[in-house]
């Protein structure tokens, strides 16, 4: 009897251990479990490049294989003839050699240039200056009177044969002062003609008796009249008694400087 509860004892101290074990294993490998790799994440793991089995060794000269035409990739360029070489050369040669004397003459080429220019323009700034005070600034008018005749017809054929107070007299009178002008104008003429200020002709212009007037003051006064004359007469305007009062008195004016 005591033999069997000895069995028994040991039978227990052996078993107990064996079953902590395997529950204690079982436990560890629940715990220890990795969660599983998306495939996105493969692709962040970095790769491990192996060694080479192999080492290969290149030769000082292998640069000297790829140059060769056939590992020319780049555009075909058309050949240098000898004519064209030679032409390069003596480019390169005169462009070592001038460039910086090249660049001087430019910036003094440009500099006289501005120079000559600003010349220029002030001989016709004078030239215009001078050409409108020596008209009286009326050169416009005086452009006219190059174009415009006194017609034969409107002088009668002679000036010398109208009598001019009777004629001013009825135009006047009949308030048409655009004809009381005109023989006004015809009148001064002739008082011109008879104390030889002019020579009268019927084709020949204003500007024409301008040119043949020698005393300063009564040219400048015969100006103002023609160009009044041009104005209503072959201007074809209409004057007023206002106005015809005014020109009247311009040549009563001349008038007493003849």
């Amino acid at each position: 009897m005591m033999r069997l509860r000895v069995l028994l004892l040991l039978l227990l101290m052996f078993s107990a251990p064996v079953f902590s074990q395997k529950t204690v294993a079982k436990t560890n490998v629940f715990e220890e479990k990795q969660p599983e790799i998306s495939a996105d994440s493969l692709m962040r793991v970095q790769s491990t490049v192996l060694p080479a089995k192999t080492q290969r060794n290149f030769g000082q000269d292998f640069r000297r294989k790829y140059t060769s035409p056939e590992f020319d990739y780049s555009a075909s360029k058309p050949r240098e003839t000898l004519w064209d070489r030679w032409k390069r050369k003596i480019a390169e040669f005169f462009d070592r050699l001038f460039t910086k004397q090249v660049n001087d003459f430019n910036d003094r080429s440009e500099t006289l240039l501005h120079f000559l220019a600003g010349i220029l323009f002030l001989v016709l700034v004078y030239f215009l200056v001078k050409y409108v005070v020596s008209n009286d600034g009326s050169f416009i008018f005086s452009r006219k009177n190059r174009k415009t005749k006194i017609p034969a017809e409107d002088l009668i054929e002679d000036i010398h044969a109208i009598n001019f107070p009777a004629e001013i007299a009825k135009f006047e009178q009949n308030a048409d002062f655009r004809s009381a002008v005109r023989m006004r104008f015809l009148q001064l003429l002739k008082m011109m003609d008879e104390r030889s200020f002019i020579q009268w002709q019927p084709e020949k212009t204003n500007l024409e008796y301008l040119a043949e007037l020698k005393n300063s003051e009564f040219k400048k006064q015969f100006k103002s009249l023609a160009r009044i004359y041009d104005y209503v007469w072959y201007g074809e305007f209409p004057v007023s008694e206002k106005d015809y009062q005014g020109y009247r008195t311009s040549f009563e004016n001349a008038h007493r400087l003849i």
